[in-house]
């Protein structure tokens, strides 16, 4: 055999004796935590319908990502569905632009007592940061003045200092301040730094070199693990990651090479 023969035959040799290990996604969750919110001293509401809709602006101080909002809220009549979500604001501190995140609900399902309940909207992940305004926007389009819901709030002594409640009657094509805040509950994730360490499922073996992958609302991408088996993702990232390890086993270097 000659030498170019026996380079072939040990390549094909390595490529036949090692593999890949692939282990199956891992789900870490952390609890919501409570962020922005203004929920005591309601003692009023407005009726939300058709192109009536309204808002209320909030200025997170912890950079995080936002999972679901809480209003407070009523229905009279059958007001059908009701859309919330969270927009950015201008200069001016108005709602601004496309939805960030949103989601609805049934607004026939709400109690019907002028006293409201808190409804929770659960919302895909978004990032939101420290110090920057944005808006709580809320609408039941297929209302109308007779089949509506009611947003609770406080216009005797509101205190919210992170914003206020904005309101439009044109579907959202313009926005007016206005001194009142309404009830309202914004949920969260925390932000932290990452370090996994590659192992064997039996916790025998160290993984070195492994590709050690995650995944949530704000990144997706792996690490190398280090000689220590460490895949350290220096930044912050979502509470809630999804993760996965795919390592190669290195060829045995113990067996002959066969001819």
């Amino acid at each position: 055999m000659n030498r170019r023969t026996l380079v072939l035959s040990a390549l094909l040799f390595v490529l036949l004796t090692s593999h890949f290990l692939s282990y199956p996604v891992q789900k870490v969750n952390a609890s919501s935590l409570l962020y922005e919110y203004y929920n005591t001293g309601d003692n009023y509401r407005i009726d939300i319908y058709s192109a009536y809709w309204e808002a209320q602006t909030f200025t997170p101080t912890t950079r995080h990502i936002i999972t679901s909002v809480k209003i407070k809220v009523y229905r009279y009549g059958s007001p059908g569905i009701v859309t919330v979500s969270i927009r950015a604001t201008d200069g001016s501190g108005h709602p601004t632009g496309a939805d960030l995140t949103s989601n609805t609900f049934d607004g026939n399902a709400l109690t019907t007592s002028s006293s409201g309940e808190w409804k929770e909207v659960a919302l895909t992940s978004y990032l939101l940061n420290a110090g920057t305004k944005y808006a709580i926007v809320v609408r039941a389009t297929s209302g109308d003045y007779f089949n509506c819901i009611f947003w609770r709030w406080d216009d005797s002594s509101p205190t919210y200092a992170g914003g206020n409640r904005e309101k439009s009657s044109n579907s959202g094509s313009s926005w007016t301040t206005d001194s009142e805040d309404y009830m309202f509950e914004e949920w969260g994730n925390p932000l932290f730094t990452l370090s996994i360490q590659a192992r064997k499922w039996d916790n025998s073996t160290v993984l070195v070199g492994a590709k050690v992958y995650i995944q949530n609302s704000t990144y997706s991408g792996y690490k190398t693990s280090s000689s220590t088996g460490w895949a350290n993702f220096t930044g912050q990232y979502d509470a809630s990651v999804k993760w996965w390890v795919v390592w190669r086993e290195p060829p045995s270097t113990t067996r002959p090479i066969k001819r």
